[in-house]
């Protein structure tokens, strides 16, 4: 037995795309903003980080404020607090620090909201850090809220 699959894309900024599975028809909800693949300053970006990234450029930031996959304390390297920040926008001597996070690898569970807890406070003690932002998926994937969230939490250059 064969399946065929169909995908049609919907109407450009309803985010939906038609599915057609065997002659039956199913609608999924899409992401509204952006989609796999993309790349920001040269590294592999998740969807949700490549929405945050438009979003700031739409706002007027330029690779020159804003800095993507930051390693700071040893990096990836959990040893000794070792941590990448997704975002880093450069506002006068001040960081703000955007954190963006989906269910995926900061779901609900309290071991993670520990972990990313104690991420921030790491963080936020250091003097030069102005502000820790954190965006969630729900948020990245609408591009109301997230250009909202991102004028109100960072400004607008």
């Amino acid at each position: 037995m064969s399946v065929h699959l169909k995908i049609k894309k919907g109407k450009k900024g309803r985010g939906k795309k038609r599915v057609s599975l065997g002659g039956v028809k199913v609608r999924e909800r899409t992401q509204d903003v952006a989609e796999d693949g993309h790349k920001i300053q040269g590294r592999d970006a998740s969807d949700i980080e490549w929405a945050v990234y438009k979003g700031l450029r739409s706002l007027g930031w330029t690779d020159d404020d804003v800095s993507f996959q930051v390693p700071i304390h040893g990096g990836r390297n959990p040893v000794g607090g070792g941590q990448v920040l997704d975002f880093v926008v450069i506002i006068g001597p001040n960081r703000v620090i955007i954190d963006v996070r989906g269910r995926q690898f900061h779901g609900p569970t309290a071991g993670k909201s520990a972990r990313d807890r104690w991420r921030e406070i790491q963080v936020t003690a250091d003097p030069d850090a102005a502000k820790y932002v954190v965006v969630w998926e729900e948020v990245a994937h609408n591009w109301g809220r997230l250009r909202s969230h991102l004028l109100k939490e960072v400004g607008a250059k």
